[in-house]
């Protein structure tokens, strides 16, 4: 099945005109002081990239200075995840989060059926995973 990493769909709003935060993906740790330049902040979040969850869980999200980013960012690429090393770190404007909302959607296609999912929750991904398989 194919997924995205988090900033591959961030790429994808922001082609299509849905407003996002401004990011930008590094594999190293170089030109952070430009980005806080460009944000207009020195306070960022800085998130692997990795197609699994429980990021945040891992430590693998953090708000950071411009100062702490590159040291955070050393630590964190070629660690493994879900099986697979971090290879891409993202740097993102934090914002103010009143509610956040989470939504999925599958595709099931064979030659007998075409089945399409959709869920959203704003409790969280993990009520979109257990209701998916009945657990509401």
């Amino acid at each position: 099945m194919p997924m995205l990493y988090e900033i591959e769909g961030k790429q994808l709003f922001k082609e299509n005109k849905i407003p996002t935060p401004q990011f930008k993906a590094y594999t190293d740790s170089s030109s952070i002081k430009q980005f806080a330049e460009e944000i207009g902040s020195d306070v960022m979040m800085a998130k692997a990239q990795a197609l699994t969850g429980k990021r945040g869980k891992a430590g693998l999200i953090r708000k950071v200075s411009s100062a702490e980013a590159e040291e955070y960012i050393q630590s964190i690429l070629g660690r493994e995840h879900g099986g697979k090393p971090v290879e891409i770190v993202m740097l993102e404007e934090p914002l103010l989060i009143e509610k956040e909302y989470y939504l999925a959607v599958i595709w099931i296609v064979s030659r007998f059926v075409y089945i399409r999912f959709d869920q959203s929750s704003y409790h969280g991904p993990i009520f979109i995973s257990l209701s998916f398989f009945g657990f509401n």
